[in-house]
Parts: C-alpha cells; structure tokens; sequence
C-alpha cells in the first residue's frame, strides 16, 4: 500500500488492536518468577512451544522458507 494518508502501510488494509484481560501481566510475571525466569524468556519459551504444537513437521519454525531471500 502506498497511500500517502495511511499512518502505516502494511499489507492489511485494517488495523486490529487487541489487548490482554485484565491482570495478565501480573499472571505472566507470577508464571516466570515460580519458573525462575525472565519474562521475556518466558514468553520465548511460551511461543516456541505453541509453534511446536501447532507445526509438529517443522523443526525449526523460525527458519527461512527454502529459496526465501534473507535480509540483509
């Protein structure tokens, strides 16, 4: 999108918002502590696993797609 009155181009036209119920954060903080980690690692650990779950063929989920250009 190149719309020069759009505040942020991306490929969604639409912009969603979502927030967290209320007292999630201090439910992740309680988590991480019991678990004796950050919080950001927590959530890396968190988000790892769900992709596990949800792509059980892939190994590595984070890997570029074969022929994928990388960044430079």
């Amino acid at each position: 999108m190149s719309d020069p009155f759009v505040r942020n181009p991306c490929r969604y036209p639409d912009e969603v918002r979502a927030r967290a119920p209320r007292g999630f954060r201090d439910q992740v903080r309680r988590a991480a502590a019991v678990e004796r980690l950050p919080v950001s690692e927590f959530i890396r650990r968190a988000i790892s696993d769900r992709i596990a779950a949800v792509s059980p063929d892939d190994p590595d989920p984070f890997r570029p797609a074969p022929g994928a250009r990388s960044a430079a």
